[in-house]
């Protein structure tokens, strides 16, 4: 006997090209979260954090996101609401994102995430099935309406408890700040998209071949975690996070203030000689501060003027050598 098929079944066949581009944001998140790690170290000086370019990929990172959660759930609950899944995986979002505000609050304090990505995430997928059953176009219409209103409004802060809205106090600070203004507008243009995918029946083409030439062409490990996207979400940063901690702390990179004190040095230094010159004697430099307690003092008091003559004489004898 034929087994039924899924569509008859009531279940939503899973398309692999939609799981490529979900691990494709996931490995695009995975590079900027990296940067920012190695920024946070020391360990290099891009502007990870201010930078217009790297600004713009991380919003890009997000949109990308948000857009595969409005397609997704046309592909899941267009032809009814599948609540028990629902609800089971709103669940798992939920708790990740408090997870990821509590973990947060600890290591960063006033920085910590109160509604990212994964909150934003949370409450979309819930918001998004007021909209499945209006048209393509007139979702179209009002995602680019909340997209253009969210950008408009200043900042206000009406009250301290609708800073997720998108009105909030300024200046907020957030490592990862989402709100539903204007993002739910990505969300909903994510879901005209795919509405209009299914009236053009792409999926049902794409679901009768053999095999996608995406799973050829693209590497597997990005199927594989787009498949398995909040687990790779919540234990990618802790990875990275740690181990660049441990290499630091085993030595086996320098640490911040280290990294800070060389770069200075050299640029100090290189007007007047050549680039490998200023960094041997930089390097010896900073290896004769710590013999003694100087290093230390430096740390505790950076603008002491009585440790300037003491880096200086040790320069020169670096130098000399």
């Amino acid at each position: 006997m034929n087994r039924p098929k899924a569509a008859e079944m009531g279940q939503t066949t899973r398309l692999p090209w939609l799981d490529i581009a979900r691990g494709a944001a996931l490995w695009a998140m995975v590079l900027y979260h990296f940067s920012w790690d190695l920024l946070w170290f020391g360990l290099v000086d891009w502007p990870v954090a201010t930078g217009m370019g790297w600004r713009s990929f991380a919003i890009g990172i997000a949109a990308s996101f948000l857009f595969l959660v409005g397609f997704s759930a046309n592909l899941a609950h267009g032809k009814g609401i599948r609540w028990k899944g629902f609800w089971k995986r709103e669940a798992k979002i939920v708790a990740a994102a408090m997870l990821v505000s509590a973990g947060t609050y600890f290591a960063l304090g006033s920085q910590m995430i109160r509604f990212g990505i994964l909150h934003n995430i949370a409450l979309s997928s819930l918001l998004v099935l007021l909209f499945l059953r209006l048209p393509f176009l007139l979702n179209t219409l009002i995602g680019l309406a909340v997209i253009a209103l969210g950008n408009a409004v200043s900042p206000l802060a009406p009250d301290p408890l609708l800073f997720w809205i998108g009105l909030h106090p300024s200046p907020f600070v957030s490592v990862d700040f989402v709100p539903v203004f204007p993002w739910f507008g990505v969300v909903l243009l994510g879901l005209a998209a795919s509405q209009y995918y299914t009236a053009m029946k792409r999926h049902r083409r794409a679901q009768e071949r053999p095999e996608s030439p995406l799973r050829r062409l693209l590497p597997r490990a990005m199927g594989w975690s787009g498949r398995n996207s909040l687990f790779f979400y919540l234990a990618h940063q802790p990875i990275i996070f740690g181990s660049l901690w441990l290499l630091v702390v085993l030595g086996g990179l320098p640490d911040r203030d280290e990294m800070a004190f060389q770069s200075n040095c050299v640029a100090a230094c290189f007007s007047s000689r050549e680039a490998r010159q200023c960094e041997s004697a930089c390097a010896c430099t900073l290896e004769r501060l710590q013999q003694g307690d100087e290093w230390e003092r430096l740390l505790n008091e950076p603008l002491d003027a009585t440790l300037r003559p003491v880096i200086q004489q040790h320069f020169k004898i670096c130098l000399a050598q």
